[in-house]
């Protein structure tokens, strides 16, 4: 009984590194979405400014194809020059 004690005791072990391990891979792919989601934002902005001064009065936009996920999608640009 001590030996399956002992190889219980390591396998419990082994499953318990391995949640730890998977919780803190789905820690960082939540981070890793955060960080995206913000620097997109962010340069979605800048975009349609910049586009919006080289086109006085035109209008443009970044998105996401798969916004839920966006690491599994493209990005589309949307631009309506004025006049257009």
């Amino acid at each position: 009984m001590g030996r399956y004690s002992s190889e219980k005791s390591k396998y419990d072990k082994l499953v318990a590194e391995k949640q730890a391990i998977l919780d803190f891979m789905r820690e960082i792919d939540e981070k890793k979405k955060e960080v995206f989601i913000r620097t997109f934002n962010e340069l979605s902005q800048h975009f349609s400014e910049i586009f919006g001064e080289l086109s006085p009065g035109g209008v443009a936009r970044l998105v996401l194809e798969n916004e839920e996920n966006p690491f599994e999608g493209g990005l589309e640009i949307e631009a309506k020059p004025a006049g257009k």
